[in-house]
């Protein structure tokens, strides 16, 4: 394949279009084209036919020598590719929509139709305040004191006074909102570094971030986006200081603005998804099974009906099948795992790797690596984990590094690969030691499970465990260290080695024995809520 100028960016922009982009794109292209035979359209129609992009083949069959003018139409095609695919949306995007309205806006008073061009601006201005486009809203205010210039003195002086207020308050608002989504995408950025912070200078940055989140407070600014921007962030930093109940306060405060202000879901879906996936982590750190089912019904209601981005839907499905997936396995509903990981898992793949970012594949990847190892699905489970081990090589997420290394050990263990089992668990320990990453937990549970494998028969092992477990409860008494078993029940599998039943039996019994062990939490749920706004 030869690579020449742009033929990989056009191409990929092409390939990567819907079907029903694609036809529209045609559609408008054609309008403007020489009996639908322009050279542009030709290579669109080439490029979306092409497996990979030869650029001496295209050049032939377009009947084109020189490059120059082959990279001249590469450069038109791709930017009117871009424009058409933004002008087909407009209506989907109010910055678009306010883009076009203020072009209008400047073309009707340079034509003197000062009427048109005012009404046309207060019609802008409600737009703009009721999303709160603040920048745009802005820009808008000083085009409306321009177009008043043109009317009479007395109807200037008076409104431009108002102008003016309206200015301050909106500079003041955009400040806020701007110090609100600095800091939410400052502690996003740390979450995507480790879901749980438990090292001492993880929580310092959390809790620097939490003072910080203090001084922008939105205060007397009562703005629903602000506000919005202002809890998420406050939410995912009470999550990571392991506040859960104050986090569930949060949650439910942010949810009822979302459900009373549905009309900023669509514009703001990536903060609409944040909200959904703090509250789902929150309910199962608390083990609160009955409140992430109650949640995630809420929420996909919200979703199903204000957001039409196909992007982002795909989003949200990723979040509501990590979520689902957790609920029936933390349920004991082993068919629907099944289900889910038979008839659903491949779609979802295809969704995480065009969609969501590396580091926010591995949660995701984890949940479905655990899966695995819980229908006993051995090798799916492993060849999983070796790819999230691969991954993070060059993410470093702390907790998917820990928590790979030790389970790696237990699908081994379960495989009976001994010898691969006492290399892996070997490589694992040197490791950490010599990066100074190895912390108690995960020392004093490699070197139990070495001493498990090496049990000559099964009442060693029984003798074993018991004493183990004992050094366990000291992990599971703290607030801190319990999380180490958020991401897997290491504590729970070894009672089933115990008992002599599968992890899948274990979890059943237990349900069976005290179902509200799922339900620790004392957060009250969302409650379920169809705003009349919708």
């Amino acid at each position: 394949m030869k690579e020449a100028g742009n033929s990989l960016d056009i191409f990929h922009l092409v390939k990567g279009l819907s079907s029903s982009e694609k036809s529209y794109y045609s559609k408008m292209a054609k309008r403007h084209s020489d009996q639908n035979t322009s050279l542009h359209l030709k290579l669109f129609k080439l490029l979306d036919e092409s497996e990979e992009p030869d650029e001496d083949e295209l050049c032939k069959a377009l009947g084109i020598e020189n490059k120059i003018h082959f990279s001249g139409l590469k450069t038109y095609l791709y930017k009117d590719i871009l424009n058409t695919i933004v002008f087909k949306e407009k209506n989907n995007s109010i910055d678009t929509q306010l883009y076009f309205l203020q072009d209008q806006i400047r073309m009707l008073r340079e034509k003197g139709l000062v009427f048109l061009a005012h009404k046309l601006c207060r019609k802008a201005i409600n737009l703009a305040d009721k999303y709160e486009k603040y920048q745009t809203l802005i820009l808008l205010l000083h085009l409306q004191n321009r177009v008043l210039e043109y009317k009479d003195y007395k109807q200037f002086k008076d409104t431009t006074d108002s102008i003016f207020s309206l200015l301050e308050e909106t500079i003041a608002a955009q400040i806020a909102f701007a110090e609100n989504k600095f800091i939410y995408e400052k502690v996003r950025n740390i979450t995507s570094r480790s879901w749980l912070p438990i090292t001492s200078e993880e929580l310092v940055e959390i809790k620097n971030a939490k003072l910080l989140l203090e001084k922008v407070k939105p205060g007397k600014i009562h703005r629903p986006l602000i506000n919005l921007f202002y809890l998420n962030t406050l939410a995912l930093c009470q999550y990571m200081l392991h506040e859960n109940n104050h986090c569930g306060d949060t949650c439910e405060k942010i949810y009822e603005l979302w459900t009373s202000n549905s009309h900023l879901i669509s514009e703001n879906a990536p903060l609409f998804i944040n909200s959904f996936n703090t509250n789902c982590y929150n309910n199962f750190i608390f083990k609160n099974i009955d409140h992430a089912k109650e949640n995630l019904k809420a929420y996909l209601h919200l979703e199903k009906t204000h957001i039409k981005s196909e992007y982002y839907t795909k989003q949200f499905e990723i979040i509501q099948f990590n979520t689902e997936l957790k609920i029936y396995l933390k349920t004991a509903r082993y068919d629907q795992v099944k289900i889910m990981l038979d008839n659903k898992s491949k779609e979802i793949f295809s969704y995480l790797f065009s969609i969501l970012s590396p580091v926010e594949q591995l949660s995701v990847l984890s949940s479905i690596c655990i899966s695995y190892f819980i229908m006993e699905q051995w090798q799916d489970s492993e060849a999983l984990l070796l790819h999230i081990k691969e991954q993070n090589r060059q993410i470093n997420r702390e907790d998917i590094l820990h928590f790979s290394l030790l389970f790696h050990l237990l699908i081994l263990y379960e495989e009976k690969e001994m010898q691969r089992f006492e290399s892996a668990l070997q490589a694992a320990y040197q490791f950490l030691y010599a990066r100074k990453k190895l912390r108690p937990f995960e020392r004093q549970l490699m070197l139990f499970l070495k001493r498990l494998s090496a049990a000559i028969s099964k009442k060693n092992a029984r003798e074993l465990i018991p004493q183990f477990l004992k050094q366990l409860d000291k992990y599971r008494g703290n607030s801190h260290t319990n999380l180490y078993f958020l991401y897997f029940n290491y504590y729970g599998w070894l009672e089933s080695k115990l008992l002599e039943i599968s992890y899948k039996d274990y979890v059943s019994q237990k349900l069976n024995d005290a179902p509200a062990f799922l339900n620790e939490g004392k957060k009250s749920v969302i409650t379920v809520k169809i705003s009349r706004k919708m």
